[in-house]
Formats: structure tokens, C-alpha cells, sequence
């Protein structure tokens, strides 16, 4: 069995995705598990942790963590463990491939690739400013459109690596061309998994799959029939000087991966230089600490978490 990461900048349309490789018969994309990200070199209590929202998620029973996992052969079998135990439950075991589409494993993909060197990755990727916009939006991200929009930066810098480090195993997958033609877009995915086309990938709703019920709030739209309605958003729910503002700090990176500006150059306006670090550093504190009692505080003292 084969294995398959999805990848990008959370809220550029990974789950959209999802759900079209699930209608495949030969693809099988739970929810995201960050195993990569919430497991893979944190101590004991963590890993003890990220297993437990795996399962809750997934639905699935996983072996008891007794000691802290950190040998290759045993991060990868206790990865195994996740895909077969999951596609038992679905009886899907005959699937070419397990997917993963945990987003913030665009950040530590020399990991995952370490451990599974052979597996494919599509990396999807959207209008920052539409990004900034939705991830305004949801409850785990930070507060405000700069700070988001700086998140969407940093993903760029890093996609922009994996593009030039990995030819041949990455497919991108740009979500305005995704949601606009997505019968070609699939095509051009399953030419890249060597899998058959299957039209039931576009057609119809989405399966749910993949979606736990305490996410629904902001991806059950992801559920419903591909669309195009939130392409550009930021056009109609921005205000000009908004707009001009992420067009001169993000300008640059916006015209790299084909998206017009009306406002040229790379220059950081002055109050985002003044608040943006301020307000990115009370965040990340704040952060910090959830991640120091997920490391350190007992289980039983913790409640259900966003993904972060």
C-alpha cells in the first residue's frame, strides 16, 4: 500500500481534495492525523496525546504507548498500524494508497519523507489573501488577517523548497483551477498516483469521510458539491486599504504562484512592521504554552483541543 500527503497552508482547499480522493475507489484520505507534526519526536506524554485524538478521529483502537516512540522502525510500524487499522474498519484494505492530508506537514516534509521516501505528495495551494481571510475565520487560527497572512508567507517560502528539492515526487494543485475545471485538475491527480480516472471523484456531494463532527463548523462546506463560491472573496469582504496593505507586504510572492496585484513590490507597510511582530509573538507565547501541557500536564487534565 502506498502512501499519499496532502500538504499546503491550512485553509487553501486540502480538504476539498480530501474528499474528491475519497470518492475514489482506490484512495482512502481519513482525517488529518499530524502524525508527522504531533507525534513524531515529542515526548512520551505528547505522543501519548496526539495518539489519543488519532483514534478519536479516526475511530480507530491503537496499540497502548508505554515508552516513548523514537527508533525509525517503530515510528514507521506504529504509522502502519494507524493506515490498517483504519482501513479494516472501512474494509478498504484492498486501497493502492492511504492518505494523509494533515496540512502543517508542509513543514516538516523532509521528515515524513524520511520515514516513507517513496510516497507522493500534492501540495495545494490558494490566494493568500483569500487565505488570510478564511483563516480569520476559524477558532485555532490567530486572530487577525495580518498575522494570518504572514502564516501564508512562510507557507510559500517552504513550498517554494519543496518544489525545487523534490522534481517528479510533488504535484501541485492550485484551488481556483481545483474548483473551476476539477474534472481536469482530478485527471491530472490520477495520472500522478498512476491510478484510472473515475468521474464519481466530481460528482455529487462529498463523502464526509474525513471530517470529524467536532471540525464540521468550518469544513463541512468541503462536503458539498465542488464550487467555486468563495474564489476571490477577499475582492468582495475586504476593504481597498486592507487589500493594498497584504498587496504591498505580499505583492511579490502573490505574482510568483500567478495571482494579479494592482500593487507592486515587497515593502512591508510601516504599522505591520510595528504591530505585526508584537501580536505574532503573544500568539506564538501563548502557543508555546498549550504545547509545554501537552508535553508535561497528566492526560486527565486536559480537554479535546482545534487542531493546531
Amino acid at each position: 500500500m502506498r502512501k499519499l500527503f496532502i500538504v499546503g497552508c491550512p485553509r487553501s482547499g486540502t480538504t476539498v481534495l480530501q474528499q474528491a480522493l475519497n470518492r475514489h475507489p482506490d484512495v482512502v484520505v481519513p482525517a488529518e492525523t499530524a502524525y508527522f507534526h504531533d507525534f513524531v519526536g515529542h515526548l512520551r506524554r505528547g505522543q501519548q496525546r496526539a495518539l489519543q485524538h488519532i483514534e478519536r478521529d479516526l475511530d480507530i483502537q491503537l496499540t497502548t504507548v508505554r515508552n516513548r516512540v523514537r527508533e525509525p522502525t517503530d515510528i514507521i510500524a506504529r504509522y502502519e498500524e494507524i493506515a490498517e487499522r483504519y482501513l479494516a474498519r472501512l474494509g478498504r484494505a484492498e486501497a493502492a494508497y492511504f492518505g494523509d492530508k494533515s496540512p502543517h506537514h508542509l513543514f516538516v516534509l523532509d521528515r515524513v519523507l524520511r520515514y516513507f521516501p517513496d510516497s507522493r505528495v500534492i501540495v495545494v495551494f490558494r490566494d493568500g489573501r483569500d487565505v488570510a481571510l478564511s483563516l480569520s475565520k476559524v477558532p485555532w487560527a490567530p486572530p487577525g488577517l495580518f498575522l494570518n497572512f504572514s502564516y501564508w508567507l512562510r507557507a510559500c517560502r517552504q513550498h517554494v523548497r519543496i518544489r525545487a528539492d523534490r522534481p517528479g515526487q510533488v504535484l501541485e494543485v492550485r484551488y481556483e483551477d481545483f474548483v473551476s475545471d476539477p474534472a481536469r485538475i482530478c485527471e491530472d491527480v490520477c495520472g500522478f498516483l498512476e491510478l484510472p480516472y473515475d468521474d464519481r471523484m466530481v460528482r455529487g456531494d462529498g463523502t464526509a469521510v474525513g471530517i470529524p463532527e467536532w471540525e464540521w463548523g468550518w469544513k463541512g462546506r468541503a462536503a458539498g458539491p465542488i464550487d467555486r463560491n468563495r474564489v476571490g472573496a477577499w475582492r468582495r469582504e475586504l476593504t481597498p486599504t486592507r487589500v493594498e496593505l497584504l498587496e504591498r507586504w505580499g505583492g511579490r510572492v502573490l505574482s510568483e504562484f500567478g495571482y494579479d496585484v494592482t500593487v507592486s513590490g515587497d515593502s512591508t507597510p510601516l504599522r505591520l512592521r510595528l504591530i505585526n511582530p508584537l501580536s505574532l509573538a503573544i500568539w506564538r507565547l501563548r502557543r508555546g504554552l498549550r504545547l509545554v501541557g501537552r508535553e508535561f500536564l497528566p492526560l486527565r487534565k486536559r480537554g479535546r483541543r482545534a487542531r493546531e
